[in-house]
């Protein structure tokens, strides 16, 4: 039988990590990446096209993520989000590596579909726990407040 570890033991501690490692890659990670690449020889068009592309992947398909999400309630979403915090640094250790243009692109864009569900799979988990535990949610994980707002008033208006 396999151990879970200490961070996942608890639910917070889920998605505290989840929401840790997303603010990493976009805070620290992300920023640089146009430098990176253009000293990796990819032209200005191509750093572009690159960093284009990514936002939009991030944009057509976090939507959809989230909505399915809030009418799963989030019920089956451990696994892909374990796999998710577990492939984004390994991605990363690969990105020094690789000097191919087209391979570069590609690990870009890895990147940023690996990152991609951090936000929505933990405020979906923390949405979860608080229905299980019929608590407030804590005033430190303001972030995606808004998200529940929405669907507390959504829930009052079906009612």
């Amino acid at each position: 039988m396999l151990k879970r570890l200490h961070v996942f033991s608890s639910p917070m501690g889920f998605v505290l990590s989840a929401l840790f490692v997303n603010g990493i890659a976009g805070g620290f990670v992300w920023p640089y990446f146009p430098i990176f690449l253009a000293g990796a020889g990819l032209s200005k068009s191509q750093v572009g096209l690159v960093l284009g592309i990514s936002n939009i992947l991030v944009f057509l398909v976090r939507l959809p993520l989230g909505r399915w999400l809030d009418h799963s309630h989030g019920h089956r979403f451990d696994l892909p989000l374990t796999g998710m915090l577990l492939a984004f640094p390994a991605l990363l250790f690969f990105l020094p590596h690789t000097r191919s243009p087209a391979a570069l692109i590609l690990l870009v864009l890895a990147l940023g579909l690996a990152r991609l569900p951090f936000l929505p799979l933990g405020l979906a988990r923390l949405k979860r726990q608080s229905d299980l535990e019929k608590k407030q949610f804590s005033p430190l994980l303001f972030v995606g407040a808004h998200h529940f707002f929405a669907s507390s008033l959504e829930s009052v208006d079906r009612n």
